[in-house]
C-alpha cells in the first residue's frame, strides 16, 4: 500500500505537470479556476491514499471539481488524468466503489469537454469524445484499479489472517489452563472467519443429533441435510457447518449460509492442529510438574513442594501475624520391622503411614514425606496452638495403632516435634526448631509429642 501511495502521488505529479505546461497562458480566470478545482481534487485523492479509504460523500464533491476543471482547462490531458487516478482510488472501496466513481468521473469528464462548445455539433462532439477517448480509458484504468482492488484486498486479508494465527500460536504456547487454550480458539476462529459471513457459537448452546455430532467430529466442513438441519438448534439457513474439536473436547461450532473458505477452512485446521499440541504439552507438563513435587512411594508432597509451601506459610504470618503449626515426625521402630520382613514390608508401613497422617489432619493441611520414615504435617493458622496439640496427639495415635503387613501385625510408633512460624521467622527456623523438639521427644521416651521446649506427654 505505501509503494500505490507513492505511484499515485508521482503519477499525479506527472500530469499535473504536463496539464500546467499545457496552458497557453496561467493568468486566465478560466485557467486560474481549473488549475484551483484541479489542486483541491489531487488533495482529496492524496487523502484517500493516504488513509486507505474513499468515503462515498466526498464523491460528488470529486466530480463537481472534475467536470469544472474540464471546462475551465479544456485539455483533454486532464481527462487521462481522471482516468490515471480512477485507476488509483479504485484499489479501495472494493469494486462497487470503483464502479460507481467509474461511471461518476465518465460523466464529469464528458460534461466537463463538451459543454460551451457550438450549439449545432455539440451532441456529436460530446458523443465522439465519449466513445473514442473517454469510454475506452476508463474502461481499462477502472478495469484495472478494481482488479488491483481485488488482489490488495486478499492479499491484506492474508496477512491479517497470518496475523491472527502468529497472534494465537503465540498464546497458546503460553498457555496454562485448558480454559485459556479453549478461549484463545474460539476467539482466533472468530477472527479467522470476521469477513466469510460465517457464524460462530459455543458447542454447548446448539444440540445436536449423535449422528450429526460423529460427522462434525471429523474437524471438517460438512454440509448439514435437510433433516439434520431440522433436527439441530442450528442458525436459519444454515447448510455447512465444522466443530472444532481438540483431542474429545468440542470448543466451537461453526455454520455458515455458503461454502466455506478453503483458506479459512486450512487456517482453521492448523489452528485446531496447534492447540492440540498446547493441550497436550500443557498436560505433560503438569505431569512433569506433579512428578516433581510428589514422592512416589507415598503420593505425599516431597520435600520440593513442602518448602514451597512453607515459605508462602511463612510470608502469610509476616503480613498477618497469625501462626501455622508444624508437626515434625519420625517412625519410631521402623529400622527393625524394615531389617526384619524386607524393603518390601517397609515401603508398605510407609504407605500405611501417609494414608493415616491424611485421614487425621484437618482439610487444607499440607502432608509430605522429607525421606526415609520422617513425614511433616503444616497445618493452616485457622487451626490454632491448641487445637495443634490435638491433632498431633491424634498422629500419635493413629500412627501407633497395629499393621498387618504380609499377615504378620506390626507396631511401630512416632516423635511428634510441634513449632510454630513467626513473622519474624524464616522456613528454615521453623523447621529447625521443630527437629529439636522431636529429638527430645525422642530422647523422653519415644511415643510422644514435644512443644519446643515444654513437653505434652502423650
Amino acid at each position: 500500500m505505501a509503494g500505490m501511495r507513492r505511484i499515485a502521488v508521482a503519477v499525479l505529479c506527472l500530469f499535473g505537470a504536463i496539464v500546467v505546461v499545457s496552458q497557453p497562458t496561467l493568468t486566465s480566470a478560466f485557467s486560474l479556476t481549473g488549475l484551483g478545482c484541479l489542486a483541491a481534487l489531487a488533495a482529496l485523492w492524496f487523502v484517500g491514499y493516504r488513509r486507505e479509504r474513499f468515503p462515498p460523500v466526498l464523491l460528488p464533491v470529486e466530480v463537481t471539481l472534475l467536470a469544472v476543471a474540464c471546462f475551465m482547462l479544456l485539455d483533454d490531458t486532464v481527462g487521462s488524468l481522471a482516468a490515471i487516478a480512477l485507476m488509483l482510488r479504485c484499489t479501495y472501496g472494493g469494486w462497487r466503489g470503483g464502479l460507481a466513481a467509474a461511471v461518476a468521473y465518465l460523466v464529469a469528464v464528458t460534461i466537463g469537454d463538451n459543454v460551451g462548445g457550438p450549439q449545432d455539433d455539440q451532441l456529436a462532439v460530446a458523443v465522439s469524445g465519449l466513445l473514442w477517448r473517454d469510454l475506452p480509458n476508463f474502461l481499462v484504468f477502472g478495469g484495472i484499479g478494481i482488479g488491483l482492488s481485488a488482489v490488495l484486498r486478499g492479499h491484506e486479508r492474508n496477512v491479517a489472517r497470518d496475523q491472527v494465527m502468529l497472534a494465537a500460536g503465540v498464546r497458546l504456547l503460553a498457555a496454562t489452563t485448558r480454559d485459556e487454550i479453549d478461549r484463545t480458539v474460539r476467539e482466533a476462529a472468530t477472527d479467522l472467519l470476521a469477513d466469510t459471513g460465517a457464524r460462530a457459537d459455543p458447542p454447548e448452546h446448539t444440540t445436536l443429533t449423535a449422528e450429526s455430532r460423529d460427522r462434525l467430529n471429523a474437524g471438517h466442513p460438512v454440509r448439514l441435510s435437510p433433516a439434520e438441519r431440522a433436527a439441530a438448534d442450528l442458525p436459519a439457513g444454515a447448510a455447512e457447518a465444522v466443530l472444532l474439536d481438540l483431542a474429545g473436547r468440542p470448543v466451537l461450532l461453526i455454520t455458515s449460509r455458503r461454502r466455506l473458505p478453503a483458506a479459512a477452512m486450512s487456517r482453521l485446521a492448523s489452528l485446531t492442529t496447534t492447540a492440540v499440541l498446547a493441550a497436550r504439552g500443557l498436560e505433560l507438563r503438569e505431569q512433569l510438574r506433579e512428578q516433581a513435587y510428589t514422592d512416589a512411594l507415598t503420593g505425599l508432597a516431597n520435600r520440593a513442594r513442602f518448602g514451597e509451601v512453607l515459605a508462602a506459610a511463612v510470608l502469610d504470618t509476616r503480613r498477618t501475624g497469625r501462626p501455622a503449626a508444624l508437626l515434625l515426625l519420625d517412625l519410631d521402630g521402623f529400622k527393625p520391622v524394615n531389617d526384619r520382613l524386607g524393603h518390601a514390608a517397609g515401603d508398605r508401613l510407609l504407605q500405611v503411614v501417609a494414608h493415616r497422617l491424611r485421614a487425621v489432619v484437618p482439610a487444607g493441611s499440607t502432608v509430605a514425606r522429607l525421606g526415609g520414615d520422617e513425614f511433616v504435617v503444616l497445618l493452616t493458622p485457622e487451626v490454632g496452638a491448641d487445637r495443634a496439640g490435638v491433632i498431633a496427639g491424634r498422629v500419635v495415635d493413629a500412627i501407633g495403632a497395629p499393621t498387618d503387613l504380609t499377615g504378620v501385625p506390626v507396631t511401630v510408633g512416632c516423635s511428634v516435634g510441634l513449632a510454630f512460624t513467626a513473622p519474624d521467622g524464616t522456613g528454615e527456623a521453623v523447621l529447625a526448631d521443630a527437629d529439636r523438639a522431636m529429638y527430645r521427644a525422642k530422647a523422653a521416651g519415644r511415643n510422644r509429642v514435644e512443644v519446643e521446649t515444654a513437653m505434652v506427654a502423650h
